[in-house]
């Protein structure tokens, strides 16, 4: 059985988001975890198609994270926040889908 290469990103990106010092972080405002994640799926899709390696990969992962000026404490509290309750993940992961189609059509042009 052959796992998915986003399955594998989005691991690294949790594992590399704990920390024992999570009780003093919140919650992220959506308007700006929405375009950090999902300049994260771009990442992701972008190593599905080999356009990057491991070494590009934390490269580009430390660029987003500094780019938002998130912790990856932080990315990993909000991420929980949103999938402890599936209404409320639903509705994060919509506007993370217009959000993406807001940057393809940027793109386009």
């Amino acid at each position: 059985m052959r796992i998915s290469p986003t399955f594998y990103f989005i691991s690294i990106f949790l594992l590399c988001s704990c920390s024992s010092e999570k009780s003093s972080v919140k919650v992220l405002p959506d308007s700006t975890f929405v375009k950090f994640f999902a300049d994260s799926l771009i990442i992701s899709d972008e190593i599905k198609i080999g356009r990057m390696d491991s070494n590009q990969l934390r490269i580009k992962i430390d660029s987003l994270y500094n780019k938002y000026r998130f912790t990856r404490d932080e990315t990993a509290i909000t991420l929980g926040y949103h999938k402890e309750n599936i209404e409320r993940w639903k509705i994060f992961y919509e506007k993370v889908i217009k959000q993406m189609e807001l940057i393809q059509q940027i793109e386009s042009r």
